[in-house]
């Protein structure tokens, strides 16, 4: 008789009745885990999902609208078919909240019902844009995980699932272990310390001051002479009101730009690559602080990516992994700045969310590891190098029976891509300084020959900006396929290994050809190509409508008024003890 695996979890014991909120579920991985939960946890006790209510649309509106019309949802109306909208009155009960603010915007009768009754808060939600305007980043990537954190640390018995990034490494070179470094930068100048809490106020304060600067009515008069001097030279008669205009845009871009390589240029100084990475890392500095206070774990994904199965294969909504890589590849612009043998750690979004659900068991059971890696680049990797030859071979395929001009089925069909130094002469940066050259000299034509010129004008001015866009794109990916080179260690999830087998983690049993060129690819031909286009995708509407019923929430039996929150998160408060998982053990503690 063979002996019981000690690692072994039963993921629908460990949800029996147990109450999860998460926030982010109406994006890419929240949408995954979400259909996961209801269609295979049965025994789960309820679920909260916290929606932000956008302009006159309540949360459980937009909670309706996705459920019925996302594909992301096909299978469970598959298997429930007109019964959903009962089983998700019976398991779901949607909050209008709001992450940027204290108590996560929820009423104070709610705040103490979930602060009771929550066993489990997955914060799924974040703003993943590589390069955003930094204080749209501290609101969504920090200060929203902190007020996350304080509604743990408020709670009875609550445990956090944090989701963050593997590449909140940095720059690093080799093995990146699964671990938290208190006040971690990847790079810190000589003769200084990173200190998170500094770092964020530091950065709030400069946020502040170049809104000021911006604000300030010198700056708009100085925007407003240019835009004045512009215009009169393009335009005669009556101008104000189009002076007006384009002053008010202006600004509007200026002050978002700004801001923009305000987060650059401070994630860069201290080793990130980008806005993104540098707030999710400083969000774990902050939560790693209150370690001893609430029971926290971090799952760091790699580069998020199409389905391999789950809601069905090639289910891809995500912009910020390979999909506009993969898009430039597929056009007349195909070198890329990239270190063939670099590894393109890549990972389903289905066995993210199986990981999600695996280490938020482990989680609740108190058996949970500190950081969970949700990679490849250690278990089955994959190269940059194979990586593009596998979309090439991917685009050739499509262009050889798809192909909608004989370009496309004549060149495109056999068109190569070309990995190259950041420095080679047929870079993009150089293709697009020659192309700046041309539009410089056609500056210098009498108007009467401009005139004539005005198509070769235009069709300049489109490559130009197409290659601005292709040299941006490359400028981002560039830290991620070229200056580093990282192998995420992925073993903690191995701590636990569900009973349910169709939950298992086992990213080695991916067979990478197949899955780029039958699965991936195709879905980001079918679901994220045409948003880059311009494009709507197709569109999905399930047969039964979903409709919640609009029932009272249950009455509160603790009228005594809630504490308030401070106004700004904290990341340091004083300690107090960290939460047991069980009720009656926290009881015994009071």
């Amino acid at each position: 008789m063979s002996e019981p695996n000690s690692n072994a979890i039963s993921l629908r014991e460990s949800y029996a009745g147990k109450h999860v909120l998460i926030t982010g579920a109406s994006g890419f991985l929240g949408k995954v885990w979400l259909g996961l939960m209801l269609e295979r946890i049965e025994e789960i006790g309820r679920i909260y999902v916290l929606l932000r209510p956008r302009a006159l649309v309540p949360a459980q509106k937009r909670f309706e609208k996705m459920m019925t019309t996302s594909p992301a949802m096909r299978t469970l109306h598959e298997r429930f078919g007109s019964g959903l909208s009962q089983l998700l009155d019976d398991k779901v009960e949607v909050l209008d909240g709001e992450l940027s603010e204290p108590g996560l915007g929820l009423p104070d009768v709610t705040q103490r019902r979930l602060m009771r009754d929550l066993d489990l808060i997955v914060h799924c939600a974040g703003l993943v844009d590589f390069n955003p305007d930094l204080r749209k980043a501290i609101a969504s990537n920090v200060d929203a995980t902190m007020y996350v954190a304080d509604m743990v640390e408020r709670s009875d018995h609550a445990a956090l699932l944090h989701i963050s990034t593997c590449y909140v490494a940095g720059s690093r070179y080799g093995q990146v272990r699964e671990d938290v470094i208190p006040e971690y930068a990847p790079e810190v100048p000589e003769g200084e310390t990173f200190d998170a809490m500094a770092e964020i106020e530091e950065a709030r304060a400069a946020a502040e001051a170049i809104r000021a600067k911006h604000e300030s009515a010198e700056h708009r008069d100085a925007v407003q002479a240019e835009v004045a001097e512009i215009v009169s030279k393009r335009r005669s008669g009556e101008r104000s009101r189009l002076i007006r205009s384009m002053t008010r845009r202006r600004l509007r871009e200026d002050l978002k730009q700004a801001l923009v390589d305000e987060g650059m240029e401070r994630a860069k100084r201290w080793g990130w690559p980008n806005t993104y990475t540098y707030t999710k890392s400083i969000a774990e500095s902050l939560l790693w602080r209150r370690r001893d206070r609430i029971r926290v774990s971090i799952l760091r994904p790699s580069i998020v990516e199409s389905a391999v199965s789950y809601p069905f294969p090639g289910w891809n909504e995500s912009f910020n992994g390979s999909a506009p890589l993969a898009y430039v590849m597929g056009t007349w612009f195909r070198i890329v700045p990239a270190n063939p043998d670099a590894p393109f750690d890549v990972i389903p979004v289905d066995m993210v969310a199986k990981a999600m659900i695996i280490s938020g068991a482990a989680v609740i059971e108190e058996r949970h590891a500190p950081v969970y890696h949700i990679a490849s680049s250690d278990r089955n990797r994959i190269s940059v190098g194979r990586a593009a030859d596998l979309i090439v071979l991917a685009h050739r395929r499509h262009y050889r029976a798809r192909g909608r001009s004989r370009s496309e089925r004549v060149f495109k069909s056999r068109w190569d891509a070309v990995l190259t130094e950041p420095e080679d002469a047929m870079a993009v940066d150089r293709n697009r300084a020659v192309v700046q050259g041309v539009l410089e000299g056609l500056d210098l034509l009498p108007d009467k020959w401009l005139t004539k010129a005005r198509k070769l004008v235009d069709r300049t001015e489109r490559t130009d900006k197409r290659l601005a866009e292709l040299e941006n794109l490359v400028g981002l990916y560039k830290p991620f396929m070229y200056d580093c080179f990282y192998v995420f260690e992925s073993n903690a999830i191995d701590r636990t290994v569900p009973e349910e087998t169709s939950l298992q983690f086992a990213p080695e049993k991916l067979d990478w050809r197949r899955y780029w060129l039958d699965v991936h690819m195709p879905g980001l031909r079918r679901w994220a190509f045409p948003l880059i286009d311009g494009k709507r995708p197709e569109r999905w509407r399930a047969p039964h409508p979903v409709r919640l019923s609009a029932l009272p929430p249950p009455p509160d039996a603790t009228p005594e008024p809630l504490p308030k929150p401070a106004a700004k998160p904290q990341g340091e408060d004083k300690p107090a003890s960290a939460k047991s998982g069980s009720r009656a053990a926290q009881a015994s503690e009071g």
